[in-house]
């Protein structure tokens, strides 16, 4: 009997009401510190999780939420959505 490998990639969102700027600077490296932590203990690729989040702000700055929210589900073939209610 062959063996089976799976593999689960997750994509988590987070975000502020009407996606005000909440964290402080001087508080975002111990949040970073501590997301990164959590990683490495559930054996996940802290490296790359670690240049994806250092890569966020320029990416941001060309794209916006909503615009790359969008482009996520079409790339994931999700066209049912009422875009009504996705961001208030």
């Amino acid at each position: 009997m062959a063996n089976t490998y799976s593999s689960l990639f997750y994509h988590l969102f987070f975000s502020t009401k009407d996606r005000k700027y909440f964290l402080k600077p001087d508080k975002e490296n111990r949040i970073w510190d501590y997301l990164s932590g959590i990683a490495r203990n559930i054996g996940a690729t802290v490296a790359a999780i670690v240049s994806y989040i250092e890569n966020q702000r320029e990416h941001h700055s060309n794209l916006s939420f909503e615009d790359e929210y969008r482009r996520i589900l079409s790339l994931h073939d999700i066209d049912e959505v009422d875009h009504r209610f996705l961001f208030g």
